[in-house]
């Protein structure tokens, strides 16, 4: 999958670290923000959904019990879809569905539960089950 990041700072720490996880400076801000033990399942959420083509082959891959894509609920239907995914012991990461190249966004009202149309994403925030921040 493509993955791109929104400007929240959060986000633009993981992207930063997950992007380049042998710079010291940025495990260290990490870490700080985040905790040692998001590190290891950081790295290999990132790799994961990378090397996946699509969310439904990453799900079927790699999504166990714990680490599937889901949708999250209560979203408006006119806002953009909001899916999360968990990594490691609780801490998600919440994304959209970006559908072209001009960046529009899935809305609520058009999702058709198709997570082999999935291809391309915006990390929107990383937190730990903080369903209200997004």
């Amino acid at each position: 999958m493509t993955i791109q990041y929104s400007n929240d700072k959060d986000v633009k720490i993981f992207q930063a670290f997950v992007n380049d996880p042998t710079d010291r400076k940025k495990l260290s801000k990490f870490t700080r923000t985040f905790g040692v033990a998001w590190v290891d399942e950081a790295i290999k959420l990132h790799n994961r959904f990378k090397s996946s083509a699509n969310a439904q082959i990453y799900n079927t891959l790699y999504g166990g019990a714990k680490n599937s894509i889901e949708t999250k609920e209560g979203t408006k239907k006119n806002h953009p879809k909001i899916f999360k995914v968990r990594f490691g012991e609780g801490p998600r990461k919440f994304f959209n569905h970006i559908l072209n190249d001009d960046g529009d966004l899935l809305l609520t009202q058009n999702w058709e539960g198709n997570f082999n149309l999935i291809e391309s994403i915006y990390v929107i925030a990383v937190n730990n089950h903080k369903y209200d921040a997004v």
